[in-house]
């Protein structure tokens, strides 16, 4: 990973922190917006490695969940209580239905699409105290 990336996703977790402190509901807004950005690449990517495209590989599909994992390390511990579970989840569902895909579709399936799920669920608000 260069340099840039780093800071580019160093900067993506400092406004991503600053929005969830200032707005909790834009903040769960835009990350949905990722979360479901991420998931498609996902899928965009086990389909390279299932046709068959050069330099495509499995490990790419897993780099988004990496990639992931150190935003939400980089928001802090509150951030990622709020977030961090359903991010893991979804994005593990993702990794493991693109690599089936790719392989034997028969060695994961799920009734519901977890981008379905995603759309289902209502950002929770925070207690006032």
């Amino acid at each position: 990973m260069g340099k840039a990336t780093r800071r580019g996703e160093r900067h993506l977790a400092d406004e991503l922190r600053a929005l969830s402190e200032s707005n909790p509901r834009q903040f769960h807004h835009v990350w949905r917006a990722h979360l479901n950005s991420w998931c498609g690449e996902i899928v965009a990517r086990g389909r390279d490695v299932r046709r068959g495209r050069a330099r495509a590989a499995l490990e790419d599909v897993y780099a988004l969940l990496e990639k992931a994992e150190r935003l939400l390390h980089s928001m802090g511990p509150e951030v990622e209580s709020q977030v961090g579970a359903e991010a893991r989840a979804v994005l593990k569902h993702e990794c493991a239905k693109a690599v089936a895909r790719s392989t034997d579709v028969w060695l994961y399936q799920f009734e519901t699409d977890s981008v379905q799920r995603l759309m289902q669920t209502q950002p929770q608000s925070r207690a006032r105290g």
